[in-house]
């Protein structure tokens, strides 16, 4: 198994969810290094989903997953500034801004209806500015056990200059994944109208 376990260890899983260029996969590798627990997709799919920390030996399996998981499992969602995730698709995806409108109207029915599921809902601009303590928060809400002297350094880890570099250095597929990583980088790359249009 990609991640180093065995069917005998039987982990509990832990869903992190969010909208695709949400967050969700900061939010995985967050919750793994928190939790000392590996990290994997949701079928233990390889280098897309960035496996991480397989040699973990925390209780819990943390998958990444934009669609939806099994009823019985908690879900800790991960909710952006929806112009924000347009910023970033348009550049992930290459298309412009009409093309991309659907899937933030859908943005809003995906986050409504799991916000109701989920253990946990954290949002990526609590995390951009208190990285523990939206994290703490996360993890209180969900029930999980966990280190708190273990969140400063999940949160170094885990930053997003760190995961640049994987990207640089191969191990992440596709090469353009990561784009800027800000909080409201709306601003400088969305007309006045286009941002008038996306309902927060």
């Amino acid at each position: 198994m990609e991640v180093g376990r065995t069917e005998m260890d039987d982990p509990q899983v832990i869903w992190a969810m969010g909208l695709g260029r949400s967050g969700s996969h900061w939010l995985a590798w967050l919750l793994g290094d928190a939790l000392n627990s590996p990290v994997a997709g949701p079928n233990d799919a390889p280098k897309h989903w960035a496996p991480d920390g397989g040699d973990r030996p925390g209780p819990y399996l943390v998958r990444h997953i934009n669609i939806e998981p099994p009823d019985d499992e908690p879900i800790i969602l991960i909710v952006r500034d929806p112009r924000d995730v347009m910023v970033s698709q348009m550049q992930y995806w290459h298309h412009p801004f009409e093309r991309r409108w659907d899937s933030i109207v859908r943005w809003g029915e995906y986050n409504r209806e799991f916000c109701k599921r989920a253990a946990a809902v954290v949002r990526y601009e609590d995390l951009h500015a208190d990285c523990a303590g939206a994290l703490k928060k996360a993890l209180d809400t969900a029930g999980l056990e966990y280190n708190e002297s273990g969140l400063e350094r999940a949160c170094w880890q885990q930053r997003f200059e760190a995961k640049k570099e994987w990207q640089s250095e191969g191990r992440f597929v596709p090469s353009n994944f990561f784009y800027k990583g800000q909080v409201g980088a709306w601003k400088e790359e969305l007309t006045p109208e286009q941002a008038q249009k996306i309902k927060r």
